[in-house]
């Protein structure tokens, strides 16, 4: 066990483990996995949106959740012919009154169709979080084909869970002009109207095409039902689910869930299991506060419910692909990932190292330990170090992880995952710069708060 004071690795190879996205988005799916729900941070919003104009450089890996870390150059040539320029300033002018964008979209949005309004939960605060954090990397990656294409894509295939289809689009551009057009007033020019009608066609175009492509190879969800249901802390449950086809994934990935106790309200959650003969998935859920999903599927799931399972996104940790040793940081259930990944692993008698550092608030909150344990029993070329900090769960502490990974080792050479709280991945992520970790080796999710 590692606290401040940097006492004890445990060695298994030796001696033998947010901001929840909200409901149906019209763009607003944040591809980030989370296990736990928290209040929107308008602060970061916007400092996503001064980094789009190099008012502030950024280093807390916020804007770039599920990706790999970005590296601080210059932008890179134009490759989607969109007017990046017209599109940064215009939320620029926006400002600090984001909040009010998003609620005149919605307004705008359920006036010129107001069949969409039924897509939606009754709360609409996070929705129109997610919405603008889309906004935000759309425009922020607009010169940037190869990044923007695949996030449109993307959300394309995730948005026929909700039933969005190819008649929507039209509507949701039109509102979004239109709140643009109210926010900016006199500010807003014929070369900013042009600019975001040209971006929206490509938007919607993008999405809609991914969208049809899936539906031929891929039904809009998984139903699945409920075989096991435990609760192993008092705010955090294991369950697992058996789809009732065939549903293909990979270590490392994430799903979106719902449940009838909470319908039209998606969330997502991380695979805590490698794919198994038997078809089971496994989710590790931790509520926090009155998170709507998350306290439905701790505190009132139970076997024989059946839940929907969008379809899986995210990052294959495991890829057979890469011979690099692994280093994965982690907090909280930011371990269930891994977990994934180590099944992989060991099942294909992989023959790479795997570190992991796995923290805590406090020593009991570690419950996947015994699990990592017996992991390395049969894995011997994995090493786990539990973190906790001396302070106890009171500690909040950002740079406790980052100074003991960036201390007990060199990770130039080695594949970086990490998972967590936002303050944990940061800094860690600024640790591993530090010591010259390559921003193609650092892959990351940011699981926003504890």
């Amino acid at each position: 066990m590692i606290d401040a004071a940097g006492v004890e690795a445990r060695a298994l190879d030796e001696t033998g483990a947010y901001t929840e996205p909200d409901e149906a988005s019209l763009l607003g799916v944040d591809h980030v996995p989370v296990q736990a729900e928290t209040s929107a941070d308008s602060d970061h919003r916007m400092a996503e949106v001064h980094e789009l104009h190099g008012e502030r450089e950024r280093d807390d890996g916020h804007a770039y959740t599920n990706g790999a870390a970005p590296a601080a150059e210059a932008q890179p040539r134009n490759t989607t012919g969109l007017d990046t320029e017209a599109l940064r300033e215009t939320l620029a002018l926006v400002g600090d009154r984001i909040d009010e964008l998003g609620s005149d979209f919605y307004a705008q949005l359920f006036a010129l169709a107001p069949e969409t309004r039924e897509m939606f939960g009754a709360g609409m605060a996070v929705q129109r979080s997610r919405l603008l954090g889309a906004l935000v990397h759309i425009v922020g990656t607009a010169d940037d084909r190869d990044d923007l294409v695949p996030y449109l894509e993307g959300l394309g295939r995730d948005h026929r869970k909700f039933g969005v289809i190819d008649q929507h689009y039209a509507p949701v551009g039109s509102a979004l002009i239109l709140a643009l057009r109210n926010m900016l007033g006199i500010q807003w020019t014929p070369r900013h109207e042009q600019a975001w009608i040209q971006a929206y066609d490509w938007i919607a175009t993008t999405m809609s095409g991914a969208a049809q492509r899936d539906a031929v190879i891929a039904p809009p969800w998984w139903d699945a039902e409920v075989v096991y249901h435990r609760r192993v802390l008092d705010d955090l449950a294991v369950i697992q689910v058996r789809p009732h086809t065939d549903y293909p994934y990979r270590p490392g990935q994430y799903a979106y869930l719902t449940t009838p106790r909470r319908p039209k309200i998606w969330r997502a959650y991380s695979m805590a299991s490698a794919p198994r003969d038997d078809g089971l998935l496994e989710f590790h859920v931790r509520t926090v506060g009155a998170g709507w999903v998350s306290s439905a599927l701790v505190w009132r799931t139970e076997p024989g419910d059946v839940l929907h399972v969008g379809a899986p996104q995210g990052h294959d940790i495991a890829s057979p692909r890469s011979e690099s040793d692994l280093l994965c940081i982690t907090g909280g259930t930011g371990i269930a990932p891994i977990l994934a990944t180590l099944q992989e692993l060991e099942q294909r008698q992989d023959g790479r190292r795997v570190h992991v550092f796995y923290a805590g608030r406090d020593r009991d909150s570690l419950y996947a330990l015994p699990h990592l344990e017996s992991i390395g029993v049969r894995y011997r070329r994995l090493t786990v170090v539990p973190v906790v900090s001396p302070e106890g769960p009171t500690d909040r502490s950002p740079h406790l992880m980052g100074n003991i990974v960036s201390a007990y080792g060199d990770w130039r050479r080695h594949r970086v995952y990490v998972a967590g709280p936002s303050s944990m991945v940061s800094t860690s992520i600024e640790r591993l710069r530090e010591q010259g970790v390559a921003e193609d080796q650092i892959v990351f999710d940011d699981y926003g708060l504890w």
